[in-house]
């Protein structure tokens, strides 16, 4: 049962770890593409839904810009799709990129079609390589220090003063 137990623990923390991992290195190659003038055509909050129902808000922006002599127009804001329920949020984030702005897009060298506005990643990936690095640091632990026999689950109950078999 320990090793039942300690591998979800594992498997959660790493998982978690490995996905903002991911994301957060993604942010990083980004930020070293080479950056083109832009011009922002479009730069709107737009309002959907939840599935809860609750109201969501994200950036709607389009842009265009030139590479190599070749026109290109991209509608990515950001790195991933982000939506929050804070209007004030997303108004803040789209400050920098006013309508008529010229900007700096970040574009993909070898895929000029790719580019994006501003490519930092949500602080939730951050927070999310961090639980993930506790969740797989408990999981050792628990390993290591946890002795078996706490971990028995068939015919034993637990109370408040000690264990009890059925």
């Amino acid at each position: 049962m320990k090793r039942v137990f300690v591998t979800i623990f594992m498997l959660v923390g790493l998982s978690g770890f490995l996905v903002s991992g991911f994301a957060t290195s993604y942010e990083r190659s980004v930020k070293a593409w080479p950056q083109y003038p832009a011009v922002v055509e479009r730069s709107e909050i737009f309002t959907g839904r939840s599935p809860e129902g609750g109201v969501r808000y994200s950036a709607d922006v389009a842009y265009t810009y030139e590479v190599a002599g070749r026109q290109y127009r991209s509608l990515q804001f950001g790195i991933g799709s982000f939506s929050t329920s804070s209007r004030a949020t997303i108004r803040e984030m789209l400050a920098p990129f006013p309508e008529g702005a010229e900007v700096m897009a970040y574009v993909n060298p070898d895929d000029a079609g790719d580019a994006v506005l501003a490519p930092d990643t949500d602080l939730f990936f951050w927070v999310g390589a961090v639980i993930g690095g506790v969740f797989a640091a408990i999981a050792v632990l628990m390993w290591l220090l946890v002795p078996a026999e706490l971990f028995v689950w068939r015919g034993v109950r637990w109370t408040t003063h000690r264990w009890d078999h059925e």
